[in-house]
């Protein structure tokens, strides 16, 4: 099993045993019957490594899983470079777990075999906001492959200054947080339109969730939080320490008390989804497992 392990997760090569089930696994943990009907998930840093480029970005990732009638999307938003955009929707089992789309784009982030994730599930939610939400995705992957938008990491005010003000043949650029947060805009999950960091619109999500009406969809009772553990001993196509697991990400650069209180997410988990040492079949840990 040892020597199988070191190809876990390589380019095109072996996926954990349980794919198909791990997340449906994960419903029946958290004693809800269905997949969630929007999951906000934040991607952490790389693990640190002694490659600069490896881990400058100190703020992680941002996609979002959501459920249409039976039917599962996952969106992903990446620069593919240059400024392009690409809008990827995936099965959600094949952003978490899955090896195949790495050299394409389609898949770049390389699942839990290099990072972390952290998932704030809101179990039911208004269809008729989550159609919204799905079809904003829908237009924006158009636009993106007629290059109406691009790629910004931190211009896009500049950006969209010169396409109101230049020529509106300029395309309009944002990071992943910019698009994602408009999506989750439309389907009226936040308020604030275009956060700048990934892990604003988590914390944003979790700080409304403690002070709302119970009942509500924004309330703690309707919200599950859910921490997937990198696999440590998988392959890592990202340079990295196999023993290092976590490469924390911040909330702002700026607001250190948020930074501090949401450090580390994994403490906030309902449950923990992990791969144990040289084995390849994810496992669930559930609250009361982790007192």
């Amino acid at each position: 099993m040892a020597s199988q392990t070191k190809l876990l997760g390589s380019p095109n090569g072996l996926e954990i045993s349980n794919k198909a089930t791990i997340l449906s696994d994960v419903d029946l943990a958290l004693g809800v019957e269905k997949p969630p009907s929007v999951e906000i998930i934040h991607v952490e840093n790389f693990c640190w490594s002694f490659v600069p480029v490896m881990h400058w970005n100190v703020f992680g990732h941002i996609a979002v899983r959501y459920t249409l009638g039976n039917q599962q999307y996952l969106v992903d938003i990446e620069n593919v470079g240059f400024g392009k955009l690409i809008v990827n929707f995936l099965r959600p089992e094949d952003f978490f777990y899955g090896t195949q789309g790495f050299a394409d784009g389609s898949n770049r982030l390389h699942g839990l075999y290099n990072r972390n994730m952290f998932g704030l599930r809101i179990e039911t939610y208004n269809n008729d906001e989550v159609e919204n939400m799905h079809e904003y995705f829908m237009a924006l992957r158009e636009d993106a492959l007629t290059g109406k938008i691009g790629y910004s990491l931190f211009g896009s005010p500049l950006y969209e200054f010169m396409h109101k003000h230049v020529s509106a043949s300029i395309a309009i650029r944002g990071n992943c947080t910019e698009w994602i947060t408009q999506g989750l805009h439309e389907a009226s999950l936040i308020e604030r339109l275009k956060f700048r960091f990934p892990k604003q619109a988590i914390v944003d999500v979790m700080e409304r969730a403690e002070t709302a009406q119970r009942k509500s969809f924004l309330s703690r009772d309707n919200i599950n939080y859910v921490f997937y553990r990198r696999i440590g001993h998988a392959y890592h196509t990202y340079t990295g320490d196999p023993n290092n697991e976590r490469a924390y990400s911040l909330v702002s650069p700026s607001d250190w008390a948020m930074n501090q209180k949401y450090f580390d997410l994994a403490e906030y988990a309902d449950c923990i989804v992990h791969v144990p040492e040289n084995t390849i079949e994810a496992r669930i840990l559930v609250r009361k497992d982790l007192a």
